[in-house]
């Protein structure tokens, strides 16, 4: 069986990281302190001063990064909408949830930059622990599929991957590890004891088909500051 290995969550952007991309380029381009910006930007010095001090605990919400950037003379990039398709197991393969049209929910997040910006994306909200330490129940992954990357899956990837059998399509979310002898296994990373063990990917699993259908981009923990 493969090692289990440890992945650094910085692979895996946060709305936390993009909100702190855009005070540390608002900081830079003023030269303001924090509680300066804040002043000129109209918020609470508390709520910027305690996102720098602890930018994993709670994201800013976009009106309120829109006001830093006006306030720094940036012009605020217009948020992206990304339609919530469905659930994402974070445990063993189930059954693929997708919502109709009229239950889907959209988040709007801070665009991609470079070749990504002009990339479908997706949002599945995640259901279960073994993902915790990075993606926790009930979080939202943004994803891309690798058809529209038009790339690879590759070590390290955060994935979704689906397995078909019949008419039955089940999915899972794992990272992706390629051992020394290039086979690739899906591994959990959770606090979870019951979701330590990685899959064999090319194992046997009495199923049609297996396939790593997308890449995980970015997580949203507060619903709420993406409306």
């Amino acid at each position: 069986m493969a090692k289990l290995v440890k992945i650094d969550k910085a692979k895996l952007t946060s709305e936390q990281l993009k909100a702190r991309e855009i005070v540390d380029e608002a900081l830079k381009v003023t030269g303001y302190s924090p509680s300066k910006l804040a002043l000129e930007a109209g918020i609470a010095k508390t709520t910027l001063t305690r996102f720098l001090k602890n930018p994993g605990s709670k994201t800013l919400t976009l009106p309120i990064l829109s006001k830093i950037q006006k306030a720094a003379g940036i012009e605020p990039v217009e948020p992206v909408k990304v339609e919530v398709m469905g659930t994402v197991q974070a445990g063993n393969f189930v059954e693929a949830s997708q919502l109709r049209p009229s239950e889907r929910k959209t988040l709007r997040i801070m665009p991609f930059k470079g070749s990504l910006a002009k990339i479908p994306l997706y949002a599945l909200q995640v259901a279960g622990e073994s993902m915790n330490r990075i993606t926790p129940n009930g979080s939202y992954v943004i994803c891309a599929r690798f058809y529209d990357l038009q790339t690879e899956p590759k070590d390290g990837n955060i994935v979704v991957v689906h397995r078909r059998r019949h008419d039955l399509v089940e999915a899972t979310c794992k990272i992706l590890k390629i051992d020394e002898d290039g086979r690739p296994w899906l591994h959990p990373y959770s606090t979870a004891t019951d979701h330590q063990d990685p899959i064999d990917y090319l194992a046997d699993h009495g199923v049609d088909e297996v396939e790593i259908v997308s890449l995980v981009l970015m997580k949203v923990e507060d619903f709420s500051s993406h409306l």
